[in-house]
Parts: structure tokens; sequence; C-alpha cells
């Protein structure tokens, strides 16, 4: 993506204002979520692969990432009612759900506590929740966590977050080689007052245990991961088959890192819509 992103298509009166970007006009929807650090727009080159499929493909910005507005309460729990109201509002009862890191949390979050209101999920680059018990328990993997205890962290994380060279830097970690054209936009979104002050908060109340723990996923769920992710190594995913009612897949992408769907587009893209049609 070059030059400023397409300005949304509408804005949903959550419990802070969401902007929303619309592509295709199917009868079956998706709803795609980015994660961190990142903005919506990340999300609208597979937003237009999916409408290309025949999906009405909904991506939205989480609240207090530009053009969505703040909100102090960021839990699991309080997003995804976020993004339950962005169906509400285009009258979709049940979507297929797309998320990147925070987004794919949300995704398995949405998955086990709002089942009927979720067709097929896939998570890209983050696995189920109790995934991160073994990301904690082993030594290597616990040095991943630093970055997250330093957001949560109500003295030093809005500053943290705010730091543009701090943030590129993790996410060079993350995905080595990774390129990005927009990568100002996205330091733009995220560094802003309000999204470092809203990055903190996600971290803190996630870090605090503030939503409902994720439990057994009831859809059936595809994971999408790279093996060069410097954020989660493909270890942390392994296991987990036991939490996912109805099945999991995973693709284990040898050469990308934690932003597969930008890294290898051509590869993921239709990984996902064959997720989603079954």
């Amino acid at each position: 993506m070059t030059g400023d992103p397409p300005p949304p298509d509408l804005t949903v009166d959550a419990r802070a204002p969401l902007a929303v970007w619309r592509r295709g006009s199917g009868e079956e929807a998706v709803l795609l979520v980015h994660g961190y650090p990142d903005h919506g727009a990340s999300m609208l080159a597979l937003a237009q692969h999916l409408a290309g499929r025949g999906l009405l493909a909904l991506a939205v910005a989480l609240p207090g990432f530009a053009p969505s507005a703040p909100v102090e309460a960021s839990s699991a729990d309080d997003v995804c009612g976020d993004l339950l109201r962005v169906l509400d509002a285009v009258g979709v009862r049940r979507a297929h759900v797309v998320g990147h890191d925070w987004g794919a949390a949300f995704a398995y979050h949405l998955g086990c506590h709002h089942a009927e209101r979720v067709d097929r999920l896939v998570a890209l680059a983050v696995p189920h929740p109790q995934g991160f018990a073994a990301r904690r328990a082993t030594p290597m993997q616990a040095r991943t966590l630093t970055y997250a205890l330093e957001l949560a962290d109500p003295a030093r994380g809005p500053a943290a977050a705010a730091d543009r060279a701090w943030v590129t830097s993790l996410a060079s970690t993350w995905s080595p080689g990774l390129h990005r054209e927009d990568w100002p936009l996205v330091l733009d979104t995220v560094c802003s007052p309000q999204g470092a002050a809203q990055t903190h908060r996600l971290y803190r109340d996630d870090l605090a245990g503030r939503a409902r723990p994720t439990g057994v996923v009831r859809r059936p769920a595809t994971v999408i991961h790279g093996a060069q992710d410097g954020c989660i190594t493909p270890a942390v995913f392994c296991g987990l088959e036991h939490l996912f009612e109805q099945g999991l897949t995973t693709h284990l992408l040898p050469a990308a890192g934690h932003w597969p769907h930008l890294e290898q587009p051509d590869v993921v893209h239709p990984l996902v819509a064959a997720a989603l049609a079954g």
C-alpha cells in the first residue's frame, strides 16, 4: 500500500465510533481484524481477495487505532463486544473471522464465547491463548514476552508505545527482512498519543486477566504462522488440538515471520479463502 489508505466506508457506533472498510457484496460475510503494531488498512488486500471470492469482507480498525476512537476498557470481552456491534450494524448474524496478532486472539475469544456468531475462523501468527502458558514456561520463549510487560507497565508502557524507533525495532525482530511501504502510516497510528495509550490498555488488561479465559473454540479453525517469527516461535503452537471442538488445521510457512499475510500474500490469501470455504 502506498500513499494514504482509502477512507473507511462506514463508522459503527460501538462503545466508541469504529472505522470499517467494506469490500464485496456477498451474502456470506467475513470480519477481518488487525493486530499490533499495525493499522486496520493492512487487512485490505486480504479483504479484497476474499471479496473476489464472493464474500462480504469487513475490515475493522480496532478501538483506539485511528480512524477508530479510543476506549478505556480493553479486555477481550470488551473488544469482542465492539466487533459484534460491527456485525449488528451491517445486519450480519453470523460471519467468518480472520484475525492477525491481537485480531487472532479476539477471533479465538469469539469462537469460544460467541460461537453462535462465528462460522469459521482463521488466526494469523498467534496460537490459542492457552499456548502462551508454554511460552511463559520456557526461558527462551519467556524472553520474547519482555515487550508485553513493558507495554503493560503503567509508568513505561505509553512512552514505549509512542517511541517510533522502539516499535520499528520490535517489528523488525518479529519479521526480519519485511519492508512495508506503509510503515510510516502504521507508526503514525500506533505511536500517536491515542494509539500509544490504547496499546498500553490492551496489554494492561490482557496481563491483568480482566476478560473471561478463552477456553475451547467451538467453530472450525485454521492457523497460519511463520517459522521465522521472532515474536512467537512454532513450538508455542504445538499440542493445542484439544482446544478446538470442530477441528484445527495448521499451516507453518518456513520462510515467513510475524506478518505472513503481508510477507507471502500469494500463499496466504488462497489458504485463507480455502479455509473459509471449508
